[in-house]
């Protein structure tokens, strides 16, 4: 999957494709379809309803991955679609629910719908579980009327 990571999408997506369909349903090969259509997002908002399809399916599929409850929340977040984000993050598992990253995405969910005191205490419980999810939020558009608070 290099292809993937040099940024040539076109041949990142042949090269998924002639996956056997057994393999296809993989985690890691799931993981790498929806960080291909979040490539892709970029230039077409078609792949971000991609993703969305895509991580739901991956979550029936592997529903105590982390992973999937992450990256179907951030293709729900960048369409600005808050709320049905954070219903996928509170269908996770406890397990889940310790990962700095969901406290960090339920707090976008939370920036998002205007509720920037809650999303401030998740974030605050974010950073205490890994510091390095701060340069990710100075870098979040949902923050930008919180970013005072850290700099």
């Amino acid at each position: 999957m290099a292809c993937l990571y040099l940024g040539m999408l076109p041949e990142a997506k042949v090269e998924l494709d002639k996956l056997p369909t057994k393999i296809k349903t993989h985690p890691d090969v799931l993981e790498a379809r929806l960080c291909l259509f979040d490539a892709i997002s970029m230039l077409e908002d078609q792949a971000l309803e991609d993703g969305v399809l895509l991580g739901k399916l991956s979550l029936n599929l592997w529903p105590l991955d982390p992973r999937f409850y992450f990256l179907t929340t951030h293709f729900l977040n960048e369409q600005k679609k808050a709320q049905e984000a954070k219903e996928i993050l509170k269908s996770a598992p406890a397990s889940i629910r310790d990962d700095a990253e969901f406290s960090y995405q339920l707090a976008r969910c939370e920036a998002q719908l205007g509720n920037l005191e809650q999303a401030k205490q998740l974030l605050q419980e974010c950073f205490a579980k890994d510091k390095s999810w701060r340069e990710r939020f100075l870098a979040e558009p949902e923050f930008a009327p919180m970013t005072h608070v850290w700099n």
